[in-house]
C-alpha cells in the first residue's frame, strides 16, 4: 500500500529509524576514524613535464612559450623544473565521527535517543564538512492504542574549494591536469603566489591562490518530526484506523567571498572582488487518514478494504544577493555602495513557491485460496499545480494476478 499512502520524506524515515527494546536502559558509544590518501597520477591522466609540453608547443608553434614569446635563456629554465600541481591542490583527508545513544523501556513504552557529531576534512584543499544530529524515536502501546513519535535534527557547516564538479580551472582537480607544469604555485625568489606564465588570457590564475582567496560556505539545518497512531476496534474484529504527520524543513544558508586583491577578484564587476550570500528555505508536510477492514470467510477467501484521505503541502522560497567593491571586510557592509559609475551596483534575486495536493482514495484486495488475487482501487487527486477548472482527476486501477499457494509448494 505504499504507492498509496504517502508520497513523503518523512514515511520513509520512519521505516529506517532505530527503535528501543523493552528492558533495562543501555548506554553505547561508537566511534571511528578513517584516513584517506590523497590522489596520485596515473598514467593515462598524467600530465606532460615542463620539457615535454614545451617541446610539444615548439613542434606545433602554439601554446604558452611561443604565445609570450619566451627567451632561449627563459625556455630552459622553464624546462628544468615541473610543477605536480595534484601534489599542491589535494592533501590527505580526515574522518571521524562520534555517536552516544541510549535506549530501552517497558511494556508499553520504548524509546531511542542517539546524538552524533561527524567530521571530514576532504582530499581537496579547503574542503571540510561538519555535521551534528539527535534522534528521538518513542513507541507506546496499550489495548487497543499505538502511538508513535520520530524526531530528527541536523546542524552542517560544509567548505568546498570552488567549482569541484566543474570543467574548469576553478575545480582543483580539473585544474591539477590542465595547469602547464612549468607555472609554479609559489614563486621561490618573492615567496608570493607565483604569476602564471600565460597570464593574459582571462581563465588563467594561479590555482593555489584561488583556492585560497575564494571562499564558498554552507549552513544547512533540517528538522523532521514524525508523528503516528492507531486504533483497533474492540466492535468490528479487523477494523482499524491509521493517522500519521510528517513535517520536514530545510533551511540551507550559502556564503560566496572573492578576495579583492586576487586575480579572480579584479575580473568581478567593478573590479574589487565581490560577496554572494544566499539563503533557501522549504517546509513540507504530509497529513494521512485511513480507515481498514481486514476478514476473511472460510480461510479460504481473504479481504482488505481501504479509504484514506492525504493531504501533502510543500512551500519553498529563497533570497540572494551579491555586492561588489569589497574592502577586507568579508561582510554586506564591507561593500562599496554601488554607483552608475563606479560600477559596483548590487545583484538581487528571490524565488516563492507553493504547492499543494489533495487525494482521496479506496482500495481492495481479493485473494482466492492465497492463490488467485485482484486488487482494485480508486481515487481522486487535486493538485494546486493546475488551474481550478482542472485541479482534481479521477483514476482507476485493477489488478488481477496469480501466485503459488502453500498447497502447490
Amino acid at each position: 500500500r505504499d504507492f498509496c499512502l504517502s508520497r513523503g520524506l518523512g514515511d520513509v524515515y520512519k521505516r529506517q529509524t532505530k527503535s528501543g527494546k523493552q528492558g533495562k536502559a543501555t548506554l553505547e558509544y561508537r566511534t571511528y576514524t578513517g584516513i584517506s590518501i590523497a590522489p596520485r597520477y596515473n598514467d593515462a591522466l598524467r600530465p606532460l613535464s615542463s620539457s615535454q609540453l614545451i617541446s610539444l608547443s615548439q613542434e606545433i608553434g602554439i601554446g604558452g612559450v611561443i604565445n609570450v614569446g619566451a627567451t632561449p635563456e627563459e625556455i630552459e629554465e622553464l624546462s628544468a623544473y615541473s610543477e605536480d600541481w595534484l601534489d599542491v591542490l589535494t592533501r590527505d583527508g580526515k574522518t571521524n565521527s562520534h555517536e552516544i545513544s541510549m535506549s530501552g523501556g517497558n511494556e508499553n513504552t520504548k524509546f531511542f535517543i542517539s546524538g552524533s557529531y561527524f567530521s571530514q576534512e576532504g582530499i581537496a584543499l579547503r574542503s571540510k564538512l561538519d555535521r551534528y544530529s539527535l534522534r528521538t524515536k518513542i513507541d507506546y502501546s496499550k489495548n487497543r492504542f499505538t502511538l508513535g513519535a520520530n524526531v530528527f535534527l541536523s546542524y552542517t557547516s560544509a567548505e568546498d574549494s570552488e567549482n569541484e564538479g566543474g570543467f574548469s580551472r576553478s575545480n582543483p582537480f580539473y585544474a591539477s591536469i590542465r595547469t602547464p607544469a612549468y607555472d609554479r604555485a609559489i614563486d621561490p625568489i618573492t615567496g608570493d603566489y607565483a604569476t602564471p606564465l600565460d597570464a593574459s588570457q582571462s581563465s588563467v590564475q594561479n590555482n593555489l591562490e584561488r583556492v585560497n582567496t575564494n571562499d564558498e560556505d554552507r549552513k544547512t539545518k533540517t528538522v523532521m518530526v514524525s508523528l503516528s497512531g492507531r486504533y483497533d476496534f474492540n466492535f468490528l474484529e479487523g477494523l482499524s484506523f491509521n493517522t500519521s504527520l510528517n513535517i520536514r524543513n530545510n533551511r540551507r544558508d550559502n556564503r560566496t567571498y572573492v578576495d579583492p586583491n586576487s586575480v579572480d577578484g579584479r575580473r568581478r564587476q567593478g573590479g574589487q572582488g565581490s560577496l554572494n550570500l544566499s539563503t533557501s528555505e522549504r517546509t513540507s508536510f504530509t497529513i494521512t487518514n485511513s480507515l481498514q477492514y481486514k476478514f476473511n470467510i472460510n480461510e479460504d477467501h481473504k479481504f482488505n478494504a481501504g479509504l484514506y484521505q492525504e493531504f501533502v503541502s510543500d512551500n519553498s522560497d529563497g533570497f540572494d544577493i551579491t555586492t561588489y567593491g569589497l574592502n577586507q571586510l568579508t561582510v554586506i557592509d564591507g561593500a562599496t555602495e554601488g554607483t552608475e559609475t563606479n560600477g559596483f551596483i548590487p545583484d538581487f534575486g528571490g524565488f516563492n513557491s507553493v504547492s499543494n495536493l489533495s487525494s482521496y482514495f479506496a482500495t481492495l484486495d481479493y485473494s482466492y485460496l492465497n492463490k488467485y488475487n485482484v486488487t482494485a482501487g480508486i481515487r481522486r487527486d487535486g493538485s494546486s499545480s493546475f488551474g481550478s477548472n482542472f485541479a482534481f482527476g479521477n483514476f482507476y486501477s485493477c489488478l488481477l494476478y496469480t501466485s503459488p499457494s502453500p498447497r502447490d509448494r
